[in-house]
């Protein structure tokens, strides 16, 4: 399949409304990421709206750690947006494939997906569906956030807005996105991160029950634990950034100060002074 001048190959993806596609530039060989969106099923799905929101973000947004969006194309069926590929897959993958990461994967993955949500953050963009998946790698195993769909802007003449659609993924989604009474978008983001954090570092997830109402009921109360291996550094970090009280949670900018983030720094220096 030709799309504009790129040749459309194997899925390397799938998405809400269509799949992933690996294309290729036919002048300059370039591969890029494009996903196939189904107007038809946007449009009858009543998300047209999410999906221009989403394309109006992704244009503001210039970060290493922010998957670039290259071009936009359309045909009489589809919509084609094109961009930057990663060469690694994402997270979840890497994640399926070893049980736990170590400390200083850990912290370098994370570490990573702070720099890129802080940027949004600092563009007034929101993520609101961060897990696993969302989280690209490159060749090189740099991370680069992706899927925009939920995404909104949070910042109205500088006051945080207050949002009410329940989105996300249940198993990363915070306490007060359940509620259903308004929450803000940056502390939601935070908790989000919280899950990534303990899922990579654990093996698993902190709230995972068969039925929703359990699920939504353990992340109502904040009630998890964590596995003996567990540092006991990152579970402070962990606990801060899964605390209900959205007010008591830590910021992304507690996250980044927390001693856990710097504490492979610390230990060369004390090796090496």
């Amino acid at each position: 399949m030709l799309v504009g001048k790129y040749k459309l190959t194997s899925v390397i993806g799938e998405g809400a409304f269509g799949q992933v596609r690996l294309g290729t530039h036919v002048d300059t060989g370039l591969r890029v990421a494009v996903k196939v969106m189904d107007l038809d099923r946007v449009r009858k799905e009543g998300m047209s709206v999410h999906v221009r929101r989403e394309i109006s973000l992704l244009k503001k947004l210039d970060h290493p750690r922010v998957v670039r969006l290259v071009e936009v194309l359309k045909s009489s069926r589809n919509l084609f947006l094109v961009s930057a590929l990663a060469e690694g897959g994402d997270l979840f993958d890497k994640m399926a494939s070893q049980e736990a990461f170590d400390e200083t994967a850990a912290r370098r993955h994370f570490s990573q997906m702070l720099e890129g949500v802080s940027y949004c953050h600092s563009r007034g963009i929101c993520h609101r569906d961060l897990k696993p998946e969302n989280v690209l790698l490159d060749a090189e195993g740099n991370v680069q956030i992706t899927d925009f769909g939920f995404s909104r802007t949070f910042l109205e003449e500088g006051a945080v807005l207050q949002m009410y659609t329940r989105c996300g993924t249940p198993n990363y989604i915070a306490p007060e996105v359940i509620s259903g009474r308004g929450y803000r978008g940056p502390p939601a983001d935070v908790w989000s991160l919280g899950v990534i954090l303990y899922a990579i570092m654990a093996g698993s997830l902190p709230f995972d029950e068969e039925s929703l109402p359990d699920l939504y009921a353990k992340i109502r109360e904040g009630e998890f634990a964590f596995p003996r291996h567990f540092p006991s550094l990152a579970r402070g970090l962990v606990s801060g950034m899964l605390t209900v009280a959205v007010d008591d949670r830590l910021t992304l900018e507690g996250v980044a100060a927390h001693p856990w983030m710097s504490s492979d720094a610390r230990l060369s220096r004390a090796r090496t002074g």
